[in-house]
């Protein structure tokens, strides 16, 4: 899976949010605000090809926490994404 090109991470204020740019984007008309380990995850991640692994390695590491829910946040995050058409 990989984030869809066409698609930014800005800091507006105090929050981070994706935006669509471009004409590939047109119809993409909403922001979503990443809370922090989001924005974390979508920094490590643009650009790449990665798997839930991939995902729950960096939370395992980052925030030093059990495999077990690094797993299942990887999980969640990559639904949401999928979910509001972040993914491909």
């Amino acid at each position: 899976m990989k984030i869809k090109k066409g698609f930014v991470l800005r800091r507006i204020g105090d929050k981070e949010v994706v935006i669509g740019e471009g004409l590939a984007q047109v119809n993409f008309n909403k922001i979503v605000a990443l809370n922090a380990t989001a924005a974390y995850l979508w920094k490590q991640l643009e650009g790449k090809d990665f798997t839930e692994q991939d995902v729950a390695s960096l939370l395992e590491k980052e925030y030093e926490i059990d495999a077990s829910v690094a797993e299942r946040d990887a999980k969640d995050i990559i639904a949401r994404w999928t979910e509001v058409g972040l993914t491909e």
